[in-house]
């Protein structure tokens, strides 16, 4: 809170008097004295208690605040020592407590004390995949260097330690409308707290690192912020999407009203390092095409040991998060449109059990995952089980846990478009009732931010979507394999339902806090309650997103995708082949067993050639009597023309 709000107190400073400078001095300093008697505390793991970059950051920060300011107190080399202290172990990666880089005087494996961030930059804030607070982390170094700079004051050195190579891995997941790609989902409400405090840190990098897009990505997000203030027409920030919420807690309300005044006026406050003129045009060098803008934020980025990827094209964001909020969660969108994204159970679906907690905090544990990149380095393929059904009561009868195992396999294609997902979820040993399921759920805002309007294009109709929803909440049916949301994404079903189905709401459901409408595409969906007997079968379904096509595109990509038929007696092998936006074929083979498969060649190749696996580069014998051998839990890609 002292650190968000110094460039407000710098700017009222001339009209303070004696009495007011001596009483800003005595919290500071007091402050300053507490924190420089605390432990660091740092630890890659959220569940730990210890994941601290963003408190270690503005701890740090106000400490250096203070030392500059009160060069002659007599604490003030204790405050400078732990300064240093507290912010190498901010941005703090395994490979610090090795490094000779001398900082402040000292070599960096001095001053470490653990890692708050994985290897490449992944953060587990809050226990889960936190985009919003790699963002937090480097909002508190722009807040200290524009305020020191604006002061006159010096700059702490190992105040950038790791920043800008924390910010190459979140420029990527920067939409270029301003929005944030939360691709590990998101724990509080869309478009609010840390998406607030990307403003000082495009400013940082426009300022620090000359980031040419920069500047045109403060006015993206600025027309956001704009968009919403006109159309609560009350002078509020957010008066009337997050109604719910001022009636529900009034006290967050508030802070987040006051939170984006508070960014806003770090662009006043700042003004001196950016021209109002550069900011209101975005700046001479910005591309007049989102494309060029697109090509500088693309590429591959993954966490192995995390288990999260993204892969991002002009024409497509793909990602997915094991350790996303709530587990499990994939992206597949244009990555201009941020509108288009929304992440709870996104594209892994959600099962939900009778006797289910309303929290859902528990419902899902994770089991295993892997991650693999194609040789290429333009796509991925991922595989992972998850126990859905934790902790079930049913009132004055029964307990369960550990209902089912839900197995995930998720290939991104090399083909800058399109991803392809197959689950199979089965009971586990004893039988429940289930109340809803949504296969795939693609998850799709409707909100102010597309003028609360979509459009459903399928083989026989086009549908308007207009929010909030007619009552009762509707489940509208489609009698089709496939559609296309505003000629921008395609959904196709593969196998393993009758129809896509659209469940629609008459309230804003998004997120824990309900800050969006949200229509969920599903394949399949049910909302009823059944009995599910011990090891039967809950879906067993193949799918395909494409982003950045017309309904046309998404048509013939239908027509193109096959289930690849296994013997019914055979353990769980499953298969797809899929013509990609390239043009190219892909078959897709996936062993959801615990041993080791094979798969006759010819039944998944045909009159293929130039068969090649995406991941090992190797290439197989067209048509031949070769064997393709599936190791427990894996998943093959195969590129192929026919």
């Amino acid at each position: 809170g002292i650190e968000r709000m110094m460039h407000g107190v710098y700017l009222l400073k001339s009209l303070f008097t004696d009495t007011d400078l001596k009483s800003l001095e005595r919290v500071l300093v007091s402050e300053s004295n507490w924190l420089a008697k605390q432990p660091i505390k740092a630890d890659p793991w959220g569940k730990s208690g210890n994941n601290c970059p963003e408190s270690n950051l503005w701890k740090g920060t106000l400490l250096w605040r203070t030392t500059v300011m009160y060069p002659q107190h007599p604490q003030a080399k204790t405050w400078r020592l732990k300064t240093h202290r507290y912010l190498i172990n901010s941005i703090s990666i395994p490979a610090d407590q090795r490094d000779e880089t001398i900082i402040a005087g000292q070599p960096i494996k001095h001053w470490f004390r653990g890692a708050n961030f994985f290897p490449h930059f992944a953060l587990d804030h809050h226990s889960y995949f936190n985009v919003g607070y790699m963002i937090i982390c480097l909002s508190q170094i722009a807040i200290l260097h524009f305020d020191l700079k604006s002061q006159k004051l010096p700059l702490p050195e190992s105040l950038y330690h790791h920043a800008r190579q924390l910010w190459e891995v979140v420029r990527m997941m920067v939409f270029s409308d301003g929005r944030l790609a939360r691709i590990g989902g998101d724990s509080r409400l869309r478009y609010t707290y840390c998406q607030e405090y990307l403003l000082p840190v495009l400013l940082l990098a426009a300022n620090l690192w000359n980031d040419e897009y920069a500047l045109f990505l403060i006015n993206q997000q600025l027309n956001l912020i704009q968009q919403e203030a006109e159309f609560n027409s009350d002078g509020s920030f957010y008066g009337k999407r997050l109604t719910w919420l001022a009636q529900y807690n009034p006290y967050y309300y508030i802070r987040l009203e006051t939170d984006r005044a508070c960014v806003l006026s770090m662009l006043i406050a700042w003004e001196e390092f950016f021209p109002s003129s550069n900011i209101s045009s975005g700046s001479s060098s910005v591309p007049k095409q989102l494309s060029v803008l697109e090509k500088s934020a693309s590429g591959l980025w993954w966490e192995p040991e995390y288990g999260a990827i993204l892969h991002r094209s002009p024409t497509r964001l793909a990602s997915f998060a094991w350790r996303a909020y709530r587990l499990a969660q994939g992206l597949c969108v244009p990555p201009s449109t941020g509108d288009l994204a929304e992440w709870e159970h996104n594209l892994t679906g959600k099962i939900l059990f009778t006797g289910q907690a309303s929290s859902l905090e528990e419902e899902r544990k994770l089991k295993n995952y892997q991650i693999q990149i194609f040789k290429d380095q333009k796509g991925f393929l991922t595989i992972g089980s998850l126990i859905e059904g934790r902790k079930i009561n049913l009132a004055e009868g029964w307990q369960g846990d550990n209902l089912a195992i839900h197995q995930i396999a998720w290939v991104a294609l090399p083909d800058d478009h399109t991803v392809v997902g197959l689950q199979l979820c089965r009971a586990n040993q004893i039988p429940f009732y289930l109340r809803a399921l949504q296969g795939l759920q693609l998850n799709i805002p409707n909100d102010l931010f597309n003028n609360f309007e979509r459009k459903i294009f399928t083989t026989q109709q086009v549908l308007t979507l207009k929010t909030p929803a007619p009552g009762p909440n509707q489940f509208l049916e489609l009698n089709t394999n496939w559609l296309n949301v505003d000629q921008q994404i395609g959904v196709i079903g593969i196998y393993g339902a009758k129809q896509l189905i659209i469940q629609r709401a008459t309230e804003r459901t998004g997120g824990k806090y309900r800050s969006l409408y949200i229509e969920q595409i599903c394949w399949p969906g049910e909302w009823q309650t059944r009995w599910i007997e011990a090891g039967s079968i809950i879906w067993d379904i193949g799918w395909a997103i494409s982003a950045s096509v017309s309904a046309e595109t998404t048509e013939s990509i239908a027509r193109s995708s096959h289930y690849i038929a296994t013997e019914k007696t055979r353990p769980p092998i499953r298969g797809i082949r899929i013509k990609g936006a390239d043009d190219y074929y892909y078959a897709i083979l996936v062993n959801f067993h615990h041993t080791v498969q094979v798969y006759p060649a010819i039944r998944l190749l045909g009159k293929a050639h130039n068969v090649e696996d995406l991941v090992t580069g190797e290439k197989l014998p067209a048509g031949g009597e070769s064997i393709i051998t599936l190791n427990p839990h894996q998943i093959r890609v195969f590129r192929l023309q026919l």
